[in-house]
């Protein structure tokens, strides 16, 4: 289930991201953040149902061997939507002053 509400809430933030929206690259950072948050539990102590692999970074489906290089996209996903909200909370600041 975690799987599928992580690619809906991806579609969504994309769409969000899309529209330049703030929501859009807050939601990109959860998303993001929590699948690689995530990735490194299941490796590092399993997680509820899922302990078949831990300690198993590389894998030995195709599928398991996605998970290190999606790991290049979803940090650098959440540093850009972090210094985009920056952006966004500066520009607010400026406004209201």
């Amino acid at each position: 289930m975690l799987f599928l509400a992580n690619g809906a809430g991806a579609l969504v933030a994309a769409f969000g991201i899309y529209r330049d929206r703030l929501w859009g690259w807050l939601l990109g950072a959860l998303v993001a953040g929590g699948a690689l948050v995530m990735f490194v539990v299941s490796r590092l102590i399993g997680l509820p149902g899922y302990q078949e692999h831990v300690g198993m970074w590389i894998g030995d489906s195709f599928g398991d061997r996605l998970g290190i290089p999606s790991l290049f996209v979803e940090a650098p996903l959440v540093v850009l939507s972090a210094i985009v909200v920056a952006r966004h909370l500066g520009q607010e600041r400026v406004i209201n002053e």
